[in-house]
């Protein structure tokens, strides 16, 4: 049977030990953080939402009594977005700017002094729901991938 001073000896041991493995310099070990999978997770859930808007589009917008179509061409760049617009408005012209958030974008052009901006919604990955916007006002705009 072990004495009691050999107990005694016998916990201290262990208890440094464990002190030892579990902190430095007398502060207690940081937890271990808590797994990035769920986080990691939801990123790549909203990235797989995100559609590609990369290609070529047809389009035509309803302009009160007018409709006007056309076809966009995006490509994706180091430095971001590039492409061309084709409309009934005009000739080809480049896009000034695209950006996107999950299934929305937004798509800016300019035709001679006027601002143009293309609003959507991708409802599936070949169709755009949306409005083509100008200084005269708005129309509901309908695409298609080719």
């Amino acid at each position: 049977m072990p004495s009691l001073r050999a107990v005694l000896a016998l916990t201290a041991v262990a208890t440094a030990a464990a002190c030892a493995s579990g902190s430095q310099g007398g502060q207690s070990a940081a937890t271990p953080a808590a797994p990035a999978a769920p986080a990691a997770s939801a990123a790549a859930a909203t990235a797989a939402l995100a559609p590609d808007f990369t290609g070529d589009w047809d389009f035509t917008a309803q302009m009160r009594d007018n409709s006007v179509s056309g076809t966009w061409r995006l490509s994706r760049t180091d430095a971001g977005y590039t492409g061309v617009v084709a409309s009934s408005l005009g000739s080809n012209v480049p896009i000034r700017s695209f950006s996107s958030r999950g299934r929305s974008f937004t798509l800016t052009f300019d035709i001679g002094n006027d601002n143009y901006s293309i609003t959507g919604t991708a409802e599936t990955p070949q169709t755009i729901n949306g409005t083509l916007s100008f200084r005269g006002g708005m129309g509901r705009l309908q695409a298609r991938r080719r």
